[in-house]
């Protein structure tokens, strides 16, 4: 890992703000949204619905906090005055999250001109936060502090941001759409995170991970493990499992066709064991719909929502929420202590 690099993580983990994780207070964490003016420019505006309703009706009345990690608002490409405007309603959804001391927001690499002020802008942005669980500490970045790039931008002014990232080739340029530069991020936090026997959660890349493996290495076990219950199955379930099987099989095809057959190795970061320190919420603006990342009784899990199908939506919602992984914290934990000896 580049030096600079290293020492731009260490620190964030060393200044970074400690809040406790009480069992009784869940959380959950979101990155990426993107927000723009409504245009077609505006990522957003395909699954802001999904999102406004999930935090509206879902998160909101059972009493989540909510963390959204960065890339929040898309400071190259619009205005904050323009988006603001735009999307009343989310920010009015938001200030009643921050009303109860249920917000926080990290800073990103697209609205890092807000971490050096902005004027009518109500809510306080960090650069990380740690979460003190009682296994561990989870650790909070948006995730570009894992780049060179990253951990240079943040002694950029507002106006040179603003007027220069253009000419740099910041203005469209996405580690989502780059897979070296995502790969190397990803080890380069994961690599830091070992170190510090701390489990990390970014976005940045919008690629999901849990427990430092990709969706694409977790639908590879989840086949794995149907096939070998498969055989002790009661006739009745079977049906079922070929069904979860084939589901699971067109989703890896269409995940490894997207990476790339050879880069989509690339995502074990240890070749020996891989420890459960790396986590990315992905983003609110995917494809497929928003994934994000939710701590609750003692456990943390990697969920999708999005628009309801024939198997029905969420009690309270009209839309579909769906558990993609979850683990408790204390296993998740003991695995990075004892693996990481």
């Amino acid at each position: 890992m580049n030096k600079a690099i290293r020492t731009a993580l260490d620190n964030l983990y060393a200044s970074a703000p400690e809040r406790i994780l009480s069992p009784g207070s869940p959380v959950v964490i979101f990155s990426d949204l993107h927000l723009g003016t409504g245009t077609s420019k505006d990522d957003f505006v395909p699954n802001a619905p999904i999102l406004m309703e999930a935090l509206e009706k879902y998160y909101y009345p059972n009493g989540w906090s909510l963390i959204l990690n960065g890339d929040v608002e898309e400071l190259y490409k619009f205005s904050i005055k323009d988006i603001m405007k735009r999307w009343v309603d989310f920010y009015k959804l938001m200030d009643r999250f921050n009303a109860g001391n249920r917000l926080v927001k990290l800073v990103g690499n697209h609205d890092l001109a807000l971490s050096a002020g902005c004027e009518g802008y109500p809510y306080t942005i960090l650069d990380a936060l740690k979460l003190k669980a009682e296994y561990g500490t989870l650790f909070l970045i948006h995730g570009h502090q894992g780049s060179r790039l990253g951990t240079r931008l943040k002694s950029v002014s507002k106006g040179v941001v603003k007027y220069l990232a253009k000419p740099f080739g910041i203005n469209n340029y996405s580690i989502s759409k780059d897979s070296r530069a995502k790969y190397r991020l990803e080890r380069n936090i994961y690599s830091f995170s070992a170190r510090k026997r701390c489990l990390t959660i970014i976005g940045h890349t919008h690629r999901p991970l849990f427990e430092s493996l990709s969706r694409i290495d977790e639908l590879r076990y989840s086949i794995e493990e149907v096939c070998r219950r498969y055989p002790a199955l009661p006739a009745n379930e079977r049906e079922s499992a070929r069904i979860a099987v084939k589901q699971m099989r067109l989703e890896l095809d269409h995940r490894v066709k997207k990476e790339g057959r050879r880069n989509y190795r690339r995502s074990v970061y240890n070749k020996n064991i891989v420890l459960p320190v790396l986590f990315n919420s992905g983003s609110v603006i995917g494809k497929h719909g928003v994934t994000g990342i939710e701590i609750a009784d003692d456990r943390i899990s990697l969920v999708q929502w999005s628009l309801s199908n024939d198997q029905g939506s969420t009690e309270g919602t009209g839309i579909k929420r769906e558990v993609w992984n979850s683990e408790r914290l204390d296993s998740v934990f003991a695995r990075i202590e004892l693996l990481g000896e």
